[in-house]
């Protein structure tokens, strides 16, 4: 649970009416999410228990929970609670806002930029978890057009899956989960904040990721299915669900995961700065980050290294838990003993999440690119820029390869000539494709 509390009564007085409003902020982002996490578990528990054990009162249970989660009103105030949370913590962590909030002491300082950081971690996680159950709805409910085999297009859509998409598509609930990402605040700005405490609020942020990564991919085989779809209502709601994966902020968010992708192959600096902090030799400093109108040249597509510390963190955080073993190089033999089961089920997990970054960034583009008629209706690029997307084509090429030969994170892959990604054809004609154009 968050250590953050809402300061006692007497010690809030009329006298720091803003510093309060923070204080509300926080405290209500917590409960808020908090409720809305156990929400979403409860949907996918109910789901869980109905598919496995064909109990069909869960299976009824679970349909009128995910519906009563579906509600418009309801996206939409999540979307607005974490468009808020990402603008307080903004406004605590600048100097100016600092000063305008007039705290008296740097203890005071350091309470609300703890608040923001432990808040930031549970509202990521719960807003995602929400995304990822709206757009599993609105896929669940395609479905069966899904499966309609060799036969005649499609001309209508599902009324649960019109429902959900139209939800996503208008409460921009997926460019808040992606704001609450992209926009987390760096926990080096917080050097009172205990390392384990960094540590947790890092480790709970790389599951967020992970998390919207899935209901990106979601979201992308919904819009996939739309767009089969014959007549103006399959095209109305492809356009209208492409626009809100075109967000500035779900661009920005797919450029960190290719990012994140980069520096897990080893191809960042962050293997280096942990090396070098192991050693004594470097003191642990923030991240460079890139200028605000430099990053978001090209509309948030442009390749920003160093724009997103939490790329080169989710790195070093693989080397903290033990994943690889620190200072040690080159790759991991056939024959090592110390390339233990449990060692190999987490790189099969990392393989997935790699996988799926490729997928819902390159793939996603390369779809969108292919068929272009829903982006010239909906007024929104299919794409990036054809240079940026062969440079950032030609980068993930690279990382997949070091990371198929075991030179990722200080060889803590073990090469593997059967990676996913060499079966996986979508995934290869994509990366191919945006490279292509260079």
């Amino acid at each position: 649970m968050s250590s953050f509390q809402p300061a006692p009564a007497a010690t809030c007085s009329l006298t720091c009416p803003r510093r309060n409003a923070v204080r509300v902020v926080l405290y209500t982002n917590l409960t808020t999410s908090t409720l809305l996490g156990h929400a979403c578990e409860m949907v996918n528990e109910l789901q869980r228990y109905g598919s496995s054990c064909l109990h069909a009162q869960a299976t009824q249970a679970a349909d009128r929970a995910l519906t009563a989660m579906g509600d418009e009103g309801l996206a939409a105030a999540v979307a607005a609670a974490a468009r808020s949370l990402v603008a307080t913590t903004a406004l605590v962590h600048s100097e100016a806002g600092q000063r305008d909030l007039a705290v008296p002491t740097s203890s005071g300082v350091t309470e609300l930029l703890t608040g923001c950081v432990e808040e930031t971690g549970y509202t990521a996680a719960a807003v995602c978890k929400y995304m990822v159950l709206l757009s599993q709805g609105a896929l669940q409910g395609l479905l069966p057009l899904r499966a309609g085999g060799s036969g005649p297009a499609p001309s209508q859509v599902p009324s649960q899956a019109a429902h959900f998409v139209e939800v996503l598509a208008s409460s921009e609930l997926l460019a808040a989960a992606a704001t609450v990402l992209v926009d987390a605040p760096p926990v080096y700005a917080l050097k009172t904040l205990p390392d384990p405490d960094r540590n947790r609020f890092c480790l709970g942020l790389r599951a967020a990721v992970e998390t919207a990564a899935m209901g990106l991919y979601y979201t992308h085989e919904a819009h996939a299915t739309l767009v089969k779809i014959v007549g103006p209502e399959g095209q109305r709601l492809a356009c209208g669900l492409l626009r809100a994966m075109r967000h500035v902020a779900v661009r920005r968010l797919q450029v960190g995961l290719l990012d994140q992708l980069a520096a897990h192959a080893g191809m960042g600096a962050a293997l280096q700065e942990k090396r070098e902090e192991q050693e004594g030799c470097k003191e642990r400093q923030p991240p460079s980050v890139a200028p605000e109108p430099e990053r978001d040249q090209a509309g948030g597509w442009a390749a920003s290294s160093g724009a997103w510390w939490f790329a080169g963190e989710a790195a070093r955080q693989e080397l903290m838990v033990g994943v690889a073993t620190p200072g040690r190089e080159g790759p991991r033999g056939a024959g090592d003993q110390a390339h233990s089961k449990t060692t190999r089920a987490h790189e099969e997990g990392q393989e997935d999440r790699h996988c799926r970054a490729v997928y819902v960034t390159l793939g996603e583009w390369f779809e969108v690119q292919r068929e272009q008629v829903t982006a010239a209706a909906a007024g929104v690029p299919a794409g990036p820029p054809p240079l940026l997307a062969a440079q950032l084509a030609a980068r993930a090429a690279e990382a997949l390869c070091r990371l198929c030969r075991g030179q990722g994170l200080e060889g803590a892959y073990a090469p593997a000539p059967e990676w996913q990604f060499a079966m996986a054809p979508v995934r290869r004609r994509a990366v191919g494709a945006c490279a292509a154009t260079l």
